[in-house]
């Protein structure tokens, strides 16, 4: 009785380190798979599609000749103002991302807004649009959201002139009917 006991429990012992080993290889190819696909460069048609979902950029190089200054005008959208980034070749200062919808913010390459930001998380905010507010939310980013110098823990709305940060990157947010100069500069 003791012999099939001892035999029964090395068996159960090395059924059991074979599961545990086969849990390890399984997360060390899953983990291996995600970096590898990660790594990979779009086709041309899989960029068209991503971008396609993006909201067109407009930059004030765009929106104002170099020999003409800055004129006031009102917005009839609302706009988030790039004020610093972490990549300012792929987001550059000055920068309007206008905010007539719902908008994602984020590293990962579905986010409407994609801030090229290490320090952003993959999928980071939603702003949501409720009327002619703007309601700014925190989806689990590990590094928060900061409006005003303070960081937000709960869905917060958005006040002209607020200044957001998010990683590296900060924004200005300017709402619809507000007077700015197209640098951001005026009030």
């Amino acid at each position: 009785m003791t012999l099939s006991l001892d035999l029964i429990l090395l068996i159960a012992k090395y059924v059991l380190l074979a599961a545990l080993y086969g849990f390890v290889y399984i997360v060390f190819r899953t983990m291996f798979a995600q970096l590898r696909t990660a790594a990979e460069p779009q086709s041309a048609s899989e960029r068209r599609g991503a971008e396609t979902d993006r909201i067109p950029v407009k930059t004030t190089a765009d929106t104002t000749a170099a020999a003409h200054p800055p004129r006031r005008r009102s917005r009839s959208s609302p706009v988030l103002l790039v004020v610093a980034s972490a990549d300012p070749e792929r987001l550059p200062p000055g920068t309007e991302l206008p905010l007539d919808g719902e908008r994602s913010l984020g590293r990962a390459p579905d986010n409407n807004v994609v801030l090229p930001d290490r320090f952003a998380s993959q999928h980071h905010a939603l702003i949501l649009a409720r009327g002619t507010q703007r309601i700014l939310c925190d989806r689990g980013s590990t590094n928060g959201i900061y409006v005003n110098g303070r960081r937000t823990v709960a869905d917060t709305t958005l006040h002209d002139g607020d200044h957001l940060v998010l990683g590296r990157s900060e924004f200005i947010y300017q709402a619809a009917g507000s007077n700015h100069s197209s640098t951001g500069s005026g009030t």
